[in-house]
């Protein structure tokens, strides 16, 4: 089990996504260029961060669903336009 509490180092897979993953999108749909990447040694936890596993999905799932819920929410909007390219 994570520790947890005020005095503990541990960040949720909640907290990272809120923390940096929300204001990074938000960003993006501002128009700015974004980019994410995990930099530490080796053990470290960047690919729990940035993929996490199935029942704790990590940073990137969670901003690229959050990102195609927000693209679904401006299409319904008459003023808004988005452009699907494969």
């Amino acid at each position: 089990m994570a520790p947890s509490g005020p005095s503990s180092i541990y960040a949720d897979q909640d907290k990272v996504f809120n923390d940096f993953g929300i204001p990074l999108l938000d960003n993006a749909f501002e128009g700015y260029n974004v980019c994410m990447f995990a930099y530490g040694q080796t053990g470290s936890g960047k690919s729990y961060s940035i993929v996490g596993y199935p029942g704790n999905i990590g940073i990137i799932p969670r901003s690229c669903a959050e990102m195609f819920r927000r693209i679904k929410a401006k299409e319904a909007d008459p003023d808004n336009s988005t452009k699907h390219e494969v």
